[in-house]
């Protein structure tokens, strides 16, 4: 590994479905629980409403990784947010 502290949340997800079947524990992140990057890999109506400022508030670091799968946000406003882009 490369000793990194994943957190997987998702709002839609039922915590204990989760554990069962694929041995995850739901967590949350937020401005009181700051990550290093984030991969946003569901379309769901929370993630679309946030704003790539938003989303921003929830990481650490001076260029935090954000990970858009869903190519949800502006590539430009997420940079001018302050992420290092990666898109699909």
């Amino acid at each position: 590994t490369w000793g990194a502290d994943v957190v997987v949340a998702d709002p839609w997800a039922d915590e204990e479905e989760v554990a069962n079947e694929y041995g995850l524990r739901l967590g949350s992140v937020d401005a009181t629980n700051p990550v290093d990057a984030l991969v946003v890999a569901v379309g769901h109506a929370e993630f679309r409403r946030a704003t790539p400022s938003d989303l921003r508030a929830f990481c650490r670091g001076y260029s935090p990784v954000l990970a858009d799968v869903k190519s949800l946000y502006d590539r430009k406003l997420a940079a001018a947010a302050g992420f290092t882009v990666f898109r699909l």
